[in-house]
């Protein structure tokens, strides 16, 4: 099984590794193994960029104002970038949804070790013979249901774009009216 550097801790790919070689079908084991890190090394990715992102939330708006009181007011540019990058971390914390992405991943790797230890060891439902064809359609099972809540998350943020804009929108006509109401106020 091939390592990914800065993944998973060597703890757990040892651990991989050892149930891996406990499947006795070659096609199977390949196949298990290909799944188990396709996500451990996605959720693992996916709790890096969570953390990364919470980190310049919370680092950002300190850089922001140990420069107010640094740098005269005057040049107000750098600390503007500053406060934008603020926003725009904070703001794609809420809209990239890493953590909701991170759990899905974690939680179908976990299931795939559960599920493989349960065929390993012959225990319930792969105490039969046609236990290599249950594995397999209940490893597929796992993995659309995963690829359904991926899904699900993807057009949670799509809604949530299109809220967005919807209040723009409403917020700009808001704008023009009042505008237009102060001009006419001017004019009488």
């Amino acid at each position: 099984m091939q390592m990914r550097k800065l993944c998973a801790s060597s703890l757990e790919w040892k651990y991989i590794y050892k149930l891996m070689k406990s499947v006795e079908n070659e096609t199977i084991r390949d196949y298990v193994e290909n799944q188990i890190e396709w996500n451990v090394v996605k959720a693992n990715q996916y709790k890096f960029m969570e953390y990364f992102l919470k980190f310049l939330t919370v680092v950002t708006p300190t850089v922001v104002f140990v420069l107010q009181q640094c740098l005269d007011s005057k040049n107000p540019l750098v600390q503007m970038i500053v406060l934008g990058a603020a926003t725009v971390t904070s703001a794609s914390s809420t809209f990239i949804k890493f953590h909701d992405k991170r759990i899905l991943y974690r939680k179908s790797a976990e299931q795939i070790k559960e599920e493989t230890m349960l065929y390993i060891t012959h225990t319930g439902k792969y105490n039969t013979e046609e236990r290599d064809e249950q594995f397999v359609l209940e490893l597929d099972r796992i993995t659309k249901g995963a690829n359904k809540e991926w899904r699900r998350i993807e057009e949670k943020k799509e809604e949530r774009k299109e809220e967005k804009k919807k209040a723009e929108k409403k917020e700009e006509v808001t704008r023009e009216g009042e505008k237009e109401k102060k001009e006419e106020e001017k004019r009488e």
